[in-house]
């Protein structure tokens, strides 16, 4: 084989020169907070705060492709209520809500509309639920049904495939709705199409998940690599990493011999550039958390890690 490809010593936070969302944890007042410039030390000076009084949910908040809005999941700080689905314009002074129902959540971008997924149920009934998708345009807030069996799908980069939950969902007594029964799947993407006029999507299971957990997928910018996190069922704060790779003249999915598959891992990675890093739970041989690197050059692929450190958090 070729000599593993050599990654750089010092993985940057954030892959995309858009701004980054800073501060999503709960506080006695909460907000999110956007870091007004993509310099590598934002500042407080440089941070704008476009929401307050919520809890921002999951790791799938993201900027559109053109940079212009930023969308995410928020509930009530209060857990008055479930989720609902947030955008913020560019150079406006604050964040929008734009579903108002209690239950929907962020799954990613496709072009210039937001996909969102919200379970059948009204969302006071206890068991499971199906799912359904739809597309938002974050401008007029005006709604297309799609893909209706697909939980929080994942686009490429290219709008060809997706990474979804097909399978039920459940809320959790916090109101959140997470994976129930069912799988992760790689399916072909026609999101544009109504979801009655919806063709064979060809679905490849990449996991199945047996209790109710959450997961975070995360495409590179080619839409050939894609990364893949599970929280573990009996700690959720800790999950499964795995890199996998489509091979672009097939559209297989891969898992290359030397890649990473089920490693252990906090929640939030970058991936992007020919490399993905991530932060290792601490602990692991008597020291803090550590930032590890996967690079690729064509079908190899290597690995570096760095010193311990704490609180370390990946973002994208």
């Amino acid at each position: 084989p070729s000599p593993l490809p050599t990654p750089s010593a010092a993985p940057s936070a954030a892959e995309s020169p858009a701004p980054t969302a800073v501060s999503p944890e709960p506080t006695p007042d909460p907000t999110v907070s956007i870091a007004s410039s993509p310099g590598p030390a934002a500042t407080a000076a440089a941070t704008l705060a476009i929401a307050s009084g919520v809890e921002v949910l999951g790791d799938t908040a993201a900027f559109s492709p053109d940079g212009r809005w930023f969308a995410f999941t928020a509930r009530p700080a209060d857990g008055s209520a479930g989720p609902d689905i947030h955008v913020w314009h560019i150079g406006d002074g604050r964040a929008q809500a734009v579903t108002s129902d209690g239950m929907s959540v962020f799954a990613s971008w496709d072009g210039d509309r937001l996909i969102g997924s919200r379970p059948r149920s009204n969302g006071t009934s206890e068991g499971e639920s199906n799912v359904q998708s739809f597309a938002l345009d974050p401008a007029t807030g005006a709604e297309m049904p799609i893909a209706s069996d697909l939980w929080r799908p994942v686009i490429d980069p290219t709008a060809r495939r997706a990474v979804a939950w097909i399978g039920s969902v459940a809320q959790t007594a916090e109101l959140e709705w997470q994976p129930a029964r069912g799988s992760l799947q790689l399916v072909v993407w026609n999101g544009r199409q109504a979801a009655n006029q919806a063709a064979d999507r060809n679905p490849v299971t990449i996991a199945t998940i047996a209790a109710p957990t959450d997961f975070d997928v995360r495409w590179d910018e080619t839409g050939e690599w894609f990364g893949v996190w599970a929280a573990d069922a009996s700690a959720p704060a800790i999950g499964r990493l795995s890199l996998y790779r489509i091979d672009p003249a097939t559209g297989d999915l891969e898992i290359p011999d030397t890649a990473l598959t089920e490693i252990a891992a906090l929640p939030g990675f970058s991936i992007g550039e020919g490399r993905m890093a991530w932060a290792t739970p601490p602990g692991q041989g008597g020291e803090g958390s550590r930032i590890q690197v996967v690079a690729w050059k064509g079908d190899d692929v290597g690995t570096v890690e760095t010193a311990p450190g704490e609180d370390i958090v990946v973002v994208r």
